[in-house]
């Protein structure tokens, strides 16, 4: 009888440890995601930071071009590659009766190539000086942001 009950412990025990290997690594894809969404925000407030110091950004050189992109590599002090982001600007409704600006940033954990986690974070910037109405007037919203879009890939 005893035999019996040290096998059932046993049997129960490894079911719990095999329970825990998915938590634990649920966990991590959490941390990662989280990683990845920092990274992607980190891209979104670069393309804010340049839009701050240059109101003709970004440079669309051409009347066909409306979109921008550019990618920049984050490292840690150690000079280790922590990941990368991939920031498009579209400034397709830049101009009246829009005046939006559409920016979405790509932050990819770890090596490019074959990232660890993958997220997609898009904003709208209100450029339009004045409302949108017969009213007219100062824009309060100038240059306000609004998040449209977080995709996990």
């Amino acid at each position: 009888m005893a035999l019996f009950i040290s096998v059932l412990l046993l049997i129960v025990g490894l079911g719990f440890l095999g329970q825990r290997e998915g938590q634990y690594q649920a966990a991590q894809e959490q941390v990662y995601f989280v990683r990845a969404k920092a990274l992607a925000d980190a891209g979104l407030q670069d393309a804010l930071g340049k839009l701050a110091k240059d109101i003709e950004f970004p440079p669309i050189r051409s009347v066909d071009q409306s979109v921008f992109s550019y990618s920049e590599e984050m490292r840690d002090s150690g000079g280790q590659l922590v990941g990368t982001f991939r920031v498009s600007v579209n400034a397709k409704y830049r101009d009246l009766p829009y005046a939006v600006l559409e920016i979405s940033s790509v932050g990819l954990l770890g090596d490019p190539a074959d990232p660890l986690a993958r997220v997609e974070r898009s904003i709208e910037v209100d450029m339009s000086a004045e409302v949108r109405s017969n009213a007219g007037g100062a824009n309060p919203n100038l240059f306000k942001t609004h998040y449209t879009r977080t995709n996990s890939l």
